[in-house]
């Protein structure tokens, strides 16, 4: 085979390398993006358990003193 004739099936490799190197980059950094917005995703409803947690424990309190008050009423 004449190296000549090889020179566009080499070219049109590199080219088709080339763009699947680029999608690939595209894809990582579509992860990145998605990966960084479930993290702020799960923090924020780490926030929101934490907070009603401390709602839940504040019920709790406030519901043993009012039966103690209508203990001592009674």
């Amino acid at each position: 085979m004449d190296a000549n004739m090889m020179k566009p099936a080499k070219n049109t490799i590199c080219l088709w390398y080339d763009g699947a190197a680029e999608e690939a980059a595209r894809n990582v950094q579509t992860v990145a993006a998605a990966t960084e917005e479930l993290s702020s995703s799960i923090q924020e409803i780490s926030r929101q358990v934490t907070r009603s947690t401390d709602m839940s424990l504040n019920a709790v309190e406030q519901t043993r003193k009012t039966n103690e008050l209508m203990s001592f009423l009674a």
